[in-house]
């Protein structure tokens, strides 16, 4: 049995490693704002180009987001299988929206938020950006819901657990 609480610290492991990449895109995504507000307004070309930078930035991070969002989900179950051997019955509160998708939907506002200032320095219209960048986050709200659907159903299907008994090897 400690071989499996080994392998339970591993798979908690790859979670946090999984959750501190998203950690880091943010940070990232943070420097680029940073750089937009310290480039002289002058240079429209410069703050498109930092601006479409921090687009891809966060297009990595929603799929980013999105791949470890199955992968922590199917290690929490492979975790609670793990517990449900050893012996370990625990029952914990499950938030109505999970981390994950917050951390998800931080991405989708702040893609918003970048698409909205494109607009505005390509065509100067403060009104369609604002438009712009509020139905893109409301859309947003409406992809995480359908991601934590298909995410809980395709973790659910392809997430096996069993199993075997090591005998004794001579």
């Amino acid at each position: 049995m400690p071989d499996l609480m080994e392998y339970i610290k591993v798979q908690w492991a790859d979670i946090h490693h999984s959750r501190n990449q998203e950690w880091r895109v943010l940070v990232i995504i943070i420097g680029i704002f940073y750089a937009l507000f310290k480039i002289n307004p002058e240079y429209i070309c410069l703050h498109v180009a930092i601006t479409i930078l921090g687009l891809f930035a966060c297009g990595m991070g929603i799929y980013m987001s999105l791949v470890h969002w199955g992968l922590s989900s199917s290690k929490r179950l492979i975790i609670k299988a793990c517990e449900e051997k050893l012996g370990i019955v625990a029952k914990f509160y499950q938030s109505p929206f999970p981390v994950h998708g917050l951390i998800l939907l931080m991405y989708f506002f702040i893609a918003s938020i970048l698409l909205g200032w494109l607009i505005w320095l390509l065509l100067g219209k403060i009104l369609i950006s604002f438009i712009t960048f509020f139905m893109c986050f409301l859309i947003s709200f409406r992809i995480c819901f359908i991601a934590r659907r298909k995410i809980q159903k395709a973790v659910e299907e392809q997430t096996q657990v069993t199993f075997r008994e090591i005998g004794d090897k001579q």
